[in-house]
């Protein structure tokens, strides 16, 4: 794929249809308290929300769920026994047991190898410290695999940065060390992908979290960060435990691939079997978008424009339109844009930026993308202070967004609706001028200030410890 072939256009304005997509603030003063560096998961039979612990004002423990059904937070019980209170641990649902498995994190002195279980509103200890599996860690990736109702864990940090494997075998009720010859470099932050059909786990690069690919039994994992940043993609088929390093070894040439990275992000594309990867740092920030086809191990640069350089974001893919929802981070200052981009007509569109309404400027929140209800869901984050609220963007079946660069003056509508007041607040915006201004913009994104740069990466470690 040329860059002078595909995936040229950046959209600026876009064309909605009769009934409008529009954020809705779904909650703000009820639910978790505000926080970071929790855990979160999603129950897609339920239609339910999981966030547990994670830092704010101080270390949490606490277990919620947003049941998306009559849009309410409710904090479960614990009876007294529990997980203790931690941040960066992982978190992955069990369908299959209605269960919400929980594994390892930090609480700032300590960091935990406990392994946890909550099903019917109990909390059970499947493993504590002293059982045989892996060693404590945090910042790690974890997916689940349904097929064999095995939980699937990589990497970590403790102090030291790990590249161990381990499956959790729920039926045996056992760890199981993967131990093979060749394998990736210890890394933390990394994000990963899993792939159900073939059975097989990719990984790469980057401080980020993990993606599922529930088609077929394989988790890929891309990039990280092992004292420096990592590029590679690595394949683990899970029938025969042995990883397969992609890049870097002839296969796929190293001279056309992403940079090495960290604090991207990326989202799994079932149709395409296809592992999208934006943005990030790799020395200065990035803001290119790629694809990694699974089945050709191509990698297709595919944009530089659209969103600026950043990091820190949220990435989530929509497979009935085969469309990548790009959402906040941080540029240099926190953000609050959101964008579209739409595989099939190869263009970016800046959906919201208007300063009055929907989620504030955020970095390091959590989102997902729920195709019952084609929205987007945005929840916490930072922003100098730790955030709480909860966004929902719905986009209606019948929205368009066009792919012309043409300026043109036109009405569009955003409904608020706040906790205290279910009347919705209509705003209608002449976006004429807005739009010459963020065409302007993006030229100006071009420009990569190193300096900016550079304070960004002190920032970045300093936040991350």
């Amino acid at each position: 794929m040329s860059r002078s072939s595909r995936f040229e256009r950046l959209v600026l304005l876009n064309a909605f249809a009769a009934t409008h997509a529009m954020w809705t603030l779904v909650t703000n003063d009820t639910g978790p308290s505000a926080r970071s560096v929790h855990a979160a998961a999603w129950d897609n039979i339920g239609q339910r929300f999981w966030i547990h612990a994670g830092c704010g004002k101080e270390l949490q423990k606490d277990l919620w769920t947003f049941d998306l059904g009559n849009d309410s937070w409710n904090l479960l019980p614990d009876n007294g026994w529990a997980p203790s209170k931690r941040e960066d641990h992982v978190a992955v649902w069990d369908s299959g047991r209605q269960a919400l498995w929980v594994h390892g994190g930090f609480d700032g002195t300590n960091f935990f190898k406990d392994l946890w279980k909550y099903s019917s509103n109990i909390w059970t200890l499947v493993a504590d410290s002293l059982a045989f599996g892996p060693g404590a860690r945090a910042n790690h990736v974890a997916v689940w695999d349904a097929s064999s109702s095995a939980l699937w864990i990589h990497g970590g940090y403790d102090g030291v940065l790990h590249d161990d494997l381990w499956k959790f075998d729920s039926q045996a009720g056992s760890w199981i060390s993967i131990s093979v010859s060749k394998v990736p470099s210890a890394r933390a932050y990394h994000v990963a992908a899993w792939d159900e059909a073939n059975s097989d786990i990719w990984i790469h690069g980057g401080f980020d979290g993990g993606a599922w690919d529930p088609s077929g039994l394989a988790l890929w994992i891309h990039g990280g960060f092992d004292g420096i940043a990592r590029r590679d993609v690595w394949r683990l088929n899970t029938l025969t435990s042995r990883w397969e390093l992609l890049l870097d070894n002839g296969r796929i040439s190293s001279s056309f691939a992403p940079s090495a990275r960290a604090y991207h992000a990326a989202a799994w594309d079932d149709t395409n079997a296809a592992i999208w990867i934006h943005a990030g740092y790799d020395g200065r920030l990035c803001r290119d978008l790629w694809n990694f086809d699974t089945v050709t191990e191509t990698w297709h640069w595919v944009s530089d424009r659209g969103p600026s350089a950043r990091a820190y974001h949220v990435a989530a893919w929509d497979p009935m339109n085969l469309a990548l929802w790009i959402h906040g981070g941080k540029d240099g200052v926190p953000r609050r844009d959101l964008w579209r981009f739409d595989s099939l007509s190869s263009s970016w569109s800046l959906i919201h930026q208007v300063d009055e309404y929907g989620p504030s400027r955020r970095y390091d929140h959590v989102g997902a993308w729920d195709t019952s209800s084609m929205s987007l869901w945005v929840h916490g984050g930072y922003e100098g202070n730790m955030l709480r609220d909860l966004w929902r963007f719905t986009v209606p079946t019948t929205t368009t967004f066009a792919s012309t660069g043409t300026l043109t003056t036109m009405a569009l509508t955003f409904s608020l609706r706040s906790p205290e007041d279910s009347t919705a607040l209509s705003v209608i915006c002449l976006l004429g001028l807005e739009l010459m201004i963020q065409s302007i913009q993006a030229s100006l994104d071009e420009f990569q200030d190193t300096h900016t740069a550079a304070f960004f990466m002190i920032n970045a470690f300093e936040e991350r410890g």
